[in-house]
């Protein structure tokens, strides 16, 4: 993913010289990380992002720094004051921050280097974490719910008082299993293994006629118009909340969308707003919502005079459309109660294209317990010969352990990710430096593994009768998961004879050697002996012709690039 930042000066301020900085309003979000950034995290005092090698940064002060070494880091969440992370193997870490005084400018503060470590979770991996400014909450891969203080000692009511550890830390008393948690500023709300949707807390979320109600301070079940395996997120604020679905609908049960009055009894309902549109993301902080949708249109509306200030100058109250002619789409949205709101930019193609492949069990030469795959992506993955790993892999785990393993070795998130450590450490390879899109780009550069040749067809304008062939080596497995139109063409084909396959589309020879490096970086490059009006005119016409269906980001690359040169 990439992202997008919105936000007034102080935003701009926040990230520090370090980033590629652009202008700082709304109707001119510009492309601000050159990395695969996979979350954000905000705080009045520093800002967190966690790219995909699981590596963190921070930006406080002004500076950006990296802030852990030696761990692959699966999540990471924090409050005003301190941040927690999560480790593949299932570890925790809380860090607070330490105060430094003040300046005329700015309050002061840094990470401390010593962190906080549970010795309660030695026996059972944490799945999930999450936190708001009152309590950090730990689910365990058994279901069982764990939450903390925060660091700065604030008073935070307890769902059942119970014993207290000598690290801070207690289990929620819930009679169910947990399976999954989403963290409000003032609540929490949980699915239990039964399936049902329970929430508690000083302020759920715009649910309640008195916020401060000490009625809703035990876990209660919410009745929601949705299965809760439905349920792709749910995001809570001081006045509302809102259940985004699997299916791109988007639920309120607060007033800011669908201008509802409080009550006790909590309904949810489709957001009439986007009832005739999906939804891709959504955000939800203090007093304000965003939504993002299938148009590419991003909607805000909010009571926080500071945010209407901030993004375009509206009154408080009203939906409005913020002007952002973004080319991509986003699917998550990150925002803080000063209005500095994150876009993460969809850059997800790559892996989807591998896992639709993966899925079909189209053109697979090989077979792991009756799982249909690729002999070259175990290559490309694990470094080890595919009847190694599939001895290993048969004599040790059962069938759905094997294909979490497959799902995320074709680019996928797995669920059970401490079996995929395991294997990995077996293998002898470790998951931080095993990343999806990072081993394929390695392929761009490995001659001598390329096993195909696209003979490239150009006419010779001056000689009808002739014509140039240019050669470039290239993956088969690359060219069957990124086109529709390869897939096609290599059915029709004796793949044990063939090993090339020419291509007439009337492309340029460099238009399809940009096209080819998109397929394995999921981006490309221009030199200063391109014409970059000639390539996107062409890759344009490329997204139908090879039948790239997860093409988002190409567009995106190529709207940037076309309004670059029609700015000159």
């Amino acid at each position: 993913m990439n992202i997008l930042c919105l936000g007034d000066d102080n935003v701009e301020g926040l990230l520090g010289n370090s980033f590629k900085i652009f202008r700082r309003y709304a109707r001119h979000p510009e492309l601000l990380i050159d990395q695969t950034i996979t979350k954000v995290c905000t705080s009045p005092f520093f800002t967190l992002f966690l790219n995909d090698s699981g590596q963190l940064f921070m930006v406080e002060n002004f500076k950006l720094r990296p802030i852990n070494s030696g761990e692959y880091l699966r999540d990471v969440v924090c409050g005003n004051s301190f941040y927690a992370t999560l480790n593949t193997k299932g570890e925790v870490k809380v860090y607070g921050l330490k105060y430094l005084g003040s300046t005329s400018e700015s309050m002061n503060y840094s990470a401390l280097e010593e962190a906080t470590t549970f010795e309660e979770f030695e026996n059972e991996a944490v799945t999930q974490i999450g936190c708001n400014n009152k309590c950090i909450y730990f689910l365990t891969e058994t279901g069982n719910l764990y939450e903390k203080k925060s660091i700065r000692n604030r008073v935070v009511r307890r769902v059942q008082e119970s014993e207290t550890t000598t690290s801070g830390l207690s289990k929620v008393q819930i009679e169910e299993k947990v399976e999954r948690i989403f963290v409000g500023e003032d609540s929490i709300f949980v699915i239990t293994q039964d399936k049902k949707l329970m929430s508690w807390g000083s302020n759920d979320g715009g649910l309640l006629g008195n916020s401060l109600s000490e009625k809703y301070s035990s876990p209660r079940v919410i009745n929601i118009p949705i299965q809760t395996d439905e349920i792709k997120e749910i995001k809570s604020s001081e006045l509302t909340t809102v259940i985004l679905s699997k299916k791109q609908v988007l639920y309120e049960a607060g007033r800011l969308l669908n201008s509802s009055y409080y009550s006790t009894k909590v309904n949810f309902s489709i957001c009439r707003q986007f009832q005739n549109q999906k939804v891709l993301a959504v955000g939800c902080k203090a007093r304000s919502i965003m939504v993002f949708t299938e148009r590419k249109e991003l909607w805000c509306i909010s009571t926080m005079h500071q945010l209407m200030e901030t993004l375009c100058k509206k009154s408080i109250g009203s939906l409005f459309l913020i002007q952002t002619n973004m080319q991509a789409k986003t699917d998550q949205i990150y925002m803080n109660k000063f209005g500095h709101t994150f876009l993460l930019i969809s850059r997800e193609g790559l892996s989807k294209d591998f896992l639709q492949l993966f899925q079909s069990g189209e053109f697979s030469d090989f077979e792991v317990s009756k799982i249909k795959c690729h002999k070259q992506m175990i290559q490309f993955r694990t470094g080890q010969d595919p009847e190694t790993v599939k001895k290993y892999l048969e004599d040790n785990f059962n069938y759905d352990e094997i294909y979490s393993f497959f799902f995320w070795l074709y680019g996928g998130q797995s669920p059970k990710l401490h079996y995929i450590v395991k294997i990995a450490e077996n293998l002898g390879f470790t998951l931080k430096d095993k990343i999806f899109n990072h081993d394929i780009a390695k392929l761009l550069k490995d001659e001598e593994s390329k096993d195909f040749t696209l003979k490239v067809i150009e006419e010779n304008y001056d000689d009808e009768e002739d014509e140039f062939e240019e050669e470039i080596p290239v993956h088969k497995l690359i060219l069957l998961a990124r086109s529709g139109l390869f897939r096609e063409m290599f059915k029709n084909i004796n793949e044990k004879e063939t090993n090339s396959v020419k291509d007439y589309s009337g492309k340029t020879v460099e238009s399809i050697e940009k096209l080819i490096e998109f397929f394995y970086l999921d981006t490309f490059t221009l030199t200063a002996d391109d014409d970059p009006q000639l390539i996107v005119e062409e890759l344009q016409d490329a997204i139908d012709y090879y039948q790239l269906k997860n093409s988002s980001n190409l567009k995106f690359l190529l709207g940037s690039i076309k309004a670059q040169f029609s700015n000159k």
